[in-house]
């Protein structure tokens, strides 16, 4: 609806071939070849159900086709949701003209560190409400997979804050002392996840969490050229140190040491353990909103630091909505259809359990009333 109202209006003329325009066209390309890899794979089972097996075509060429239609659909969907919060990205920043010049390096950093965080939430929603049970298979603590990020991500930004050939400036020694101590505590931190003067196995620790205090930290002592973004600056920090306290007392207090488990009886999730990723996505949204742009813009009209942080904390409340609500429904759907395949094979073989049970009972009472003929034949012979 969005993409025909811009197209047959007649009012206002759009010039040039901006970034955002082609993006658009991408991801409109992406959703119409999902929409067709969907209905494919729906006409291809619909048939499988309804055509008789002589009937239907179901050879290894066919078998492997529909296989990896399947595959190219599940990374579309994937690639969607990330696609489209790049385009929300660019339409703010086309709307008010920034990021341009000596600006798009500071941009693309607190919008990509913004959004690493705001994933990072995601992820532990994900792995709390739905994916507990994989972690719990793959035999490995959330802090290794945490540890390796943190670990490669500081490595990425050790190399890439400062632009080799030039003057060091301020902010490069801020971001690459930051992805020094992303890398020295993420290797740190996937030594101690695993016992290793145990039984070797995996377990948790608090690196991730102390990784995050100290970035915290460092980012609210951050010196600024205006007051709002000064005090914008430090709120980030103090919600990203946060997220390591809370993530601290998670581990330690709440599941004491011990993997996380939503079907555990009595435990299931906790209350605290919903603070740590919308203290992720809250962090994520305050640092993408911490632009120079954005906040001399702020300073000019006259607003001042609460009621621009309480407006991004409520778009980090319904972002974090989003992600309950999405994660939540898939986790019901899926343990729904998990219920209902279940049920039919229990039933199958509950019915071919019952047979066998008749048969032995069958077979017991058989003999039981053999062996009571006997004891009373010797019985009756004893007394003639």
């Amino acid at each position: 609806m969005g993409l025909v109202a811009v197209l047959v209006h007649a009012g206002r003329e759009y010039r040039g071939h901006g970034f955002m325009n082609g993006f658009g066209w991408v991801l409109l390309l992406l959703t119409g070849v999902q929409i067709s890899l969907g209905m494919m794979m729906k006409i291809s089972k619909w048939r499988q159900r309804k055509l008789s097996s002589k009937a239907y075509d179901s050879s290894e060429t066919k078998s492997w086709i529909m296989s990896l239609i399947g595959r190219v659909h599940v990374l579309i969907s994937c690639l969607i949701p990330v696609l489209s919060w790049v385009e929300m990205g660019f339409g703010f920043i086309t709307l008010f003209g920034f990021c341009h010049e000596d600006h798009l390096g500071q941009c693309l950093a607190h919008g990509i560190m913004g959004s690493a965080f705001i994933f990072y939430g995601l992820v532990l929603v994900i792995m709390l409400l739905a994916a507990d049970q994989w972690l719990l298979r793959s035999g490995k603590s959330q802090e290794f997979y945490d540890s390796v990020t943190i670990t490669a991500w500081g490595i990425v930004n050790s190399f890439t804050e400062h632009r080799w050939g030039s003057n060091w400036s301020h902010g490069d020694y801020q971001h690459t002392s930051m992805g020094l101590i992303w890398w020295g505590a993420g290797m740190v931190g996937i030594f101690l996840s695993k016992n290793w003067l145990g039984d070797g196995g995996y377990r948790r620790n608090h690196i991730p969490a102390l990784v995050l205090i100290f970035t915290g930290w460092s980012m609210s002592q951050h010196a600024q050229h205006l007051p709002i973004s000064t005090k914008v600056h430090g709120f980030f920090g103090i919600a990203l140190m946060a997220v390591g306290v809370v993530r601290i007392i998670e581990i330690s207090f709440i599941l004491k040491d011990q993997p996380h488990d939503s079907q555990e009886y009595g435990r299931g999730i906790r209350s605290w353990q919903y603070l740590p990723p919308f203290l992720l996505v809250e962090s994520g949204i305050l640092f993408i909103g911490a632009t120079e742009e954005q906040l001399q813009l702020l300073n000019d009209i006259g607003i001042d630091h609460g009621s621009y942080i309480l407006t991004l904390s409520t778009a980090a409340f319904l972002i974090y909505l989003d992600f309950l609500f999405l994660v939540t429904l898939h986790r019901r759907l899926r343990d729904k259809r998990n219920a209902v395949l279940s049920g039919s094979s229990g039933t199958a073989s509950g019915r071919y359990a019952n047979r066998d049970d008749d048969v032995d009972v069958t077979n017991g009472s058989s003999r039981s009333q053999h062996e009571s003929d006997i004891e009373l034949t010797g019985l009756l012979s004893d007394d003639e």
